[in-house]
């Protein structure tokens, strides 16, 4: 009896003193891109297809380059990572007007206004139309690329966004064409609503009928950005404030990315990729250059692992480093296979947010979280 109850004893004993296993414990509290620069990331504009960007001119429409090897969080390195605005001086803290024309009677005008009473932000560009047959007009070929024309084997779109008042009449009226008199296919009408310090397009005006993308049809053919023309049918005159006027390809994504293999050849003590779920993030705030030179603090951030990602409103962000961070589950990463991690200055995954916009990144950590 009492043998009996020894060896109950001990098994007891010996089940209490066995633990389960960690088959994971090494990855834990692990970051996955430890040794990895910011530089090694690859800026570009589409999804991942080669080592190198997909797109040709990366200059014209972003900016990635590093701020300080020691100006990131906690003395790291830091980055920036630019949306550029194709309009040129498009904040108009530039201080001048070159490139508008006006048409029509001598009363139709515009000029540039720092009256805090007017004025959007800092300077502003204020006009008044005086008949509804008067137009003033800005040659898109003056964009910073040349507002290029699609093809037979690309689709080349753009987007256009501005801040507005309206001082005058409670409707301002806009077009992207050729010819201000015959075509109405991009003609806007905006109207009032509420009583706002300023307005923001699209945004604000969801129901217009021009929150998609446009596009040039011809090589041959002039386009011009239009406030009012004779298409106008309410026949009003028109006062308007403008600021903060921008262009982009809106048929771009603009990313950085990072490509690792589920075993990288190259670093061959980092852990392989198991499949599973994953927390990414990264430390990042709004670009100090950002409110002059015609750059734009950013309104959204984007950033994910493959096709998943996750969007954040930036209007919150300033001046001092915040951590951003994502869980993506159930990545599938087999033999010979690799995930990409990208981070975005916009909107990458929709067309109507996507904005230019200017940010400074840090520190992206990459975790594997076993259940």
């Amino acid at each position: 009896m009492i043998s009996t109850l020894l060896i109950g004893f001990f098994l007891l004993l010996g089940f209490l003193s066995c633990s389960p296993i960690d088959r994971f414990s090494e990855y834990r509290g692990v970051n996955l891109l430890e040794g990895k620069s910011l530089g090694d990331w690859i800026p570009d504009f589409n999804e991942a297809s080669t080592p190198t960007p997909a797109n040709p001119g990366i200059s014209v429409y972003m900016r990635y380059e590093q701020v300080g090897p020691t100006a990131g969080y906690g003395g790291s390195e830091a980055y920036r990572l630019r949306t550029k605005n194709l309009f040129p001086n498009g904040d108009f803290e530039g201080g001048n007007t070159s490139g508008w024309s006006s048409y029509g009677s001598g009363s139709t005008s515009f000029s540039l206004t720092s009256l805090s009473s007017e004025a959007i932000q800092g300077t502003s560009f204020k006009y008044t139309i005086a008949a509804s047959t008067d137009y003033i007009y800005f040659p898109l070929s003056s964009l910073l690329d040349g507002f290029l024309p699609t093809s037979a084997d690309q689709t080349i779109q753009y987007t256009y966004r501005f801040d507005l008042k309206f001082p005058g009449a409670p409707t301002l009226s806009f077009d992207v064409n050729v010819n201000p008199t015959s075509d109405n296919s991009r003609f806007v009408q905006l109207q009032k609503k509420g009583e706002l310090p300023y307005y923001r397009y699209p945004i604000d005006f969801p129901e217009s009928p021009l929150t998609q993308s446009i596009f040039r049809s011809s090589n041959t053919e002039a386009y011009y950005f239009f406030l009012n023309t004779p298409l106008d049918s309410k026949g009003n005159a028109q006062t308007g404030i403008l600021d903060n006027l921008r262009f982009l390809r809106s048929d771009l994504q603009y990313k950085i990315r990072l490509v690792l293999p589920r075993n990288d050849p190259n670093n061959p003590n980092r852990l392989p990729l198991p499949s599973g779920k994953y927390r990414f993030s990264f430390y990042v705030k709004q670009d100090p250059e950002a409110g002059s030179n015609n750059v734009f603090p950013a309104s959204r951030i984007s950033f994910g692992i493959g096709t998943a990602s996750k969007i954040v409103d930036a209007t919150s962000i300033q001046s001092e480093w915040i951590l951003l961070e994502g869980t993506f589950n159930n990545l599938q990463i087999d033999p010979g296979s690799s995930i990409e991690l990208w981070i975005s200055a916009t909107d990458s995954t929709n067309a109507f947010y996507r904005d230019c916009g200017s940010i400074l990144i840090s520190s992206p950590s990459l975790e594997f979280l076993p259940d």
